[in-house]
């Protein structure tokens, strides 16, 4: 298990607190994961981000078996022993020998600025899609080339665009498409079904928009009037601008209001615990 997302120097690897470097001896050719975003030391929608890992791990393996209270306990013991409050964790699962191995440790992120809420990111379109959509899992030439490709756009975000020209989902995130009164975004078996995706898929209901469940093609870009990225470290951001397109989705009306009850769940979690 190569770890090159790492910011800091322990892991927990079966609820024992390890150097970080004893990840790297872990020898495994499957692994799944899911990054869940620490907020004044509370794990957000921690829950939901277990169940998802657990349905990615018997789509790959076999059953996974974990105590929420426990994984709870273990990112206060790392967090604790990294004098973090705000951060992200990685908790990733495999099997090795036949035994289940759950390890866990800080991972790289990045939090918009107030000026990328407030204005909207840039974003491009790329001809690449993920194998298993459906499973969160560890992918180094998927990795590799979304690298490339951030690297060559300096986009915010690359946008996955299928064999049949339709925008799918973004490389660490979900995408949805605002025109007139409907939210579009990809159906359930052609992207990974996101924490926050799943959050807003709730509120477009409470809030009675029509939310149409279709893969947009590139095509009709040009009809489209707002859009939005929705994740775990980003949670919903306005795009501005996807390659050539341009939108004014930060002052879209639907999609402030999306982002408003979003934050509102967030901190309904923070003051629940």
């Amino acid at each position: 298990m190569v770890v090159s997302d790492s910011i800091g120097d322990y892991c927990i690897i079966n609820h024992e607190t390890k150097m970080i470097d004893e990840l790297n001896l872990i020898k495994a050719d499957k692994i799944v994961y899911e990054v869940v975003r620490i907020v004044n030391r509370i794990p957000l929608f921690l829950e939901e981000h277990l169940l998802r890992l657990e349905k990615s791990f018997s789509l790959m393996c076999t059953r996974f078996i974990y105590d929420l209270e426990v994984i709870r306990a273990d990112i206060e013991k790392l967090i604790s022993v990294q004098k973090l409050e705000n951060c992200n964790v990685k908790i990733v699962a495999t099997v090795v020998d036949s035994c289940q191995v759950v390890a866990m440790y800080l991972s790289e992120f990045y939090y918009p600025k107030i000026e990328e809420y407030s204005k909207g990111v840039f974003v491009s379109l790329f001809n690449i899609e993920r194998d298993d959509p459906n499973i969160k899992k560890i992918n180094t030439d998927y990795i590799d080339a979304i690298h490339k490709r951030l690297i060559e756009t300096k986009a915010f975000e690359i946008l996955l665009v299928n064999s049949s020209n339709e925008i799918l989902e973004g490389s660490k995130s979900n995408i949805f498409f605002v025109k007139g009164e409907k939210v579009f975004t990809a159906p359930d078996d052609l992207v990974l079904k996101g924490i926050t995706r799943s959050l807003v898929i709730n509120i477009c209901s409470e809030l009675g928009i029509d939310l149409v469940m279709k893969a947009l093609p590139v095509s009709e870009l040009s009809n489209i009037e707002a859009a939005f990225l929705t994740g775990t470290s980003i949670k919903v951001l306005p795009i501005s601008k996807i390659d050539n397109y341009n939108f004014l989705s930060a002052s879209n009306k639907i999609v402030v209001d999306i982002m408003e009850k979003y934050d509102e769940l967030i901190n309904n979690c923070l003051m629940n615990g």
